[in-house]
């Protein structure tokens, strides 16, 4: 909660931290660092608006552009995840997509469809939603 809201100052006190620019191994060992930094420094009032939005967030769904970045980082960035569902596509390709959908629901309210595409070994097309 503290990195979405206050994600500018976190990535800020990370980079001062690590004396590196973000993405690189010394930034990243310090964004964990810096932001415990930045909750101890939050204002008793700070940290109740904080407790007020998280419970928001629970109780209705998360706002769209956290939604964004949660696809985003979970689609994009993580080429390893990426690449064992393609190459398993055919296997377990479902299953990972499925699990993913639901993550998404559970973690964030947010539905999401796939099509699934498939010729038979009678070359016969059909698809499946």
């Amino acid at each position: 909660m503290v990195g979405q809201v206050y994600r500018e100052k976190v990535m800020a006190l990370a980079a001062d931290m690590s004396g590196k620019k973000r993405g690189s191994a010394e930034y990243l060992a310090s964004y964990a660092p810096a932001l415990d930094q930045v909750f101890q420094d939050l204002t008793v009032h700070q940290r109740r608006d904080l407790e007020v939005e998280r419970q928001k967030w629970q109780d209705q769904e998360y706002p769209e552009e956290v939604q964004i970045k949660f696809v985003n980082s979970n689609l994009s960035s993580d080429y390893f995840f990426m690449t064992l569902l393609t190459r398993n596509a055919a296997k377990k390709g479902a299953r990972y997509l499925k699990a993913f959908a639901e993550k998404a629901y559970r973690e964030m309210g947010m539905h999401i469809c796939v099509l699934e595409y498939h010729t038979g070994v009678d070359h016969q097309k059909w698809f499946k939603l």
